[in-house]
């Protein structure tokens, strides 16, 4: 699943520019703890109705530890998850991460981060106030 992700993207940029112009994606936040994947859009769970979504990241660093990310979601049925890792590469991921992003990250057995997926496009919806 995870190299079909940058083929969707990759799809939706080769579209003609004139259809592509002013695109604009609703992606709610959805926990599957089946498949232990969460993803969503920071705009889209910051503006949701419900009042109950969201979604993101956050690193800790200090002068004598590596990085530690934790990633962290809850959809609007109230399903939350969250998981952690110090992984050079997923720190770098998760580093990229603004307001404009589209998140997926997934875990394993052991509440551990083992994938983390970023997109930061026009497409993806702005804060509101």
């Amino acid at each position: 699943m995870r190299k079909m992700k940058p083929l969707v993207f990759l799809g939706i940029v080769s579209m003609s520019s004139s259809s592509f112009a002013g695109l604009r994606l609703d992606e709610p936040v959805v926990v599957n703890m089946a498949i232990r994947e969460a993803l969503g859009s920071i705009g889209s769970a910051r503006n949701g109705a419900d009042g109950v979504q969201f979604i993101g990241c956050s690193i800790e660093a200090d002068s004598s530890t590596d990085p530690l990310i934790a990633c962290f979601a809850k959809d609007e049925t109230g399903t939350s998850v969250l998981c952690t890792s110090s992984s050079p590469r997923l720190v770098a991921a998760v580093q990229g991460i603004t307001s404009l992003s589209f998140i997926d990250f997934q875990w394993d057995s052991d509440q551990s981060c083992t994938f983390v997926y970023v997109v930061n496009a026009s497409f993806n919806p702005p804060l509101a106030p």
